[in-house]
């Protein structure tokens, strides 16, 4: 757990170095989300992992239902699952899924 808060560190000043909003542990009533970050027609949710996969990252942010808490912005809601690899020190893979379904997956 130690580590993966070492990898959300660097991704949460990472956003903000690119002048995006990004608020990190975020609370639903289903639990917490590692990240948000705000654009002016997007909502993205990130889950991050540790030597897991990018689908279990995911499959959190639907079963605890994050997404719903920021349908009412009026804005596309997108869930980014992010795999982080203790072996490489790097993210070993990252999928992105709007709420309507369409899924994409990103290996590095």
């Amino acid at each position: 757990m130690l580590a993966e808060r070492f990898y959300h560190a660097a991704i949460h000043l990472l956003f903000i170095y690119m002048g995006l909003r990004i608020r990190s542990e975020v609370c639903t009533s289903e639990g917490r989300a590692d990240a948000l970050v705000e654009t002016a027609q997007r909502v993205y949710i990130l889950e991050f992992k540790l030597d897991q996969s990018a689908s279990a990252a995911l499959e959190q942010i639907r079963q605890k239902r994050y997404h719903q808490s920021f349908w009412n912005l009026g804005k596309s809601v997108v869930g980014v699952g992010v795999n982080f690899s203790s072996n490489t020190k790097n993210i070993g893979e990252w999928k992105a899924e709007g709420m309507d379904g369409e899924r994409k997956t990103h290996r590095i």
